[in-house]
């Protein structure tokens, strides 16, 4: 039996302090094919970040995290100055584990603390990149690939013109 963590992050690009309460949202399970409500958390503070990062350029469609590259099919937020990120630390307690292997919890969760980041200063200093890819490329594969099948994938993209960087 996987041991949960005592503490546990949300990332977000919702400004919310420490005392607030985070409520669970809505979403497809593509695993167990079904719909849930749920507050989504992870043990590992930078894959939060990332999640605050996507919320953040809010984009249409899915996006793919990679190895500091974010690939989505329509980035509806572009980056800009002053855009902010919230990694919300929650108590652990409560949370299991889907087939997936992301932390839930299906009801509200008070938030410890509250780390902000500035999105331009995430991206310069931590080399993170932005594409777009063509509207019929297929992410249904993907999430059963290696991260060498993948970088594959992404390289062929970039090669063929699939995927489009987007210049900030």
């Amino acid at each position: 039996m996987t041991e949960l963590p005592k503490v546990i992050f949300h990332g977000s690009s919702t400004p919310l302090q420490a005392g607030d309460f985070l409520r669970p949202n809505e979403t497809f399970d593509s695993d167990m094919k079904r719909k849930m409500t749920a507050i989504f958390a992870t043990p590992d503070f930078d894959y939060a970040k990332s999640f605050a990062i996507t919320s953040a350029i809010r984009p249409n469609g899915i996006t793919w995290i990679m190895n500091k590259k974010f690939i989505s099919q329509k980035i509806t937020n572009p980056p800009r100055a002053g855009m902010k990120l919230f990694v919300f630390e929650l108590d652990g307690d409560g949370f299991a584990l889907d087939a997936r292997r992301e932390y839930f919890y299906p009801g509200e969760k008070e938030i410890i603390a509250v780390h902000e980041f500035d999105l331009m200063d995430e991206i310069k200093n931590n080399g993170i990149e932005f594409f777009e890819c063509d509207e019929d490329f297929d992410f249904g594969p993907i999430g059963g690939m290696t991260e060498p099948e993948w970088q594959a994938v992404f390289d062929d993209g970039v090669k063929n013109k699939k995927f489009h960087k987007i210049n900030l």
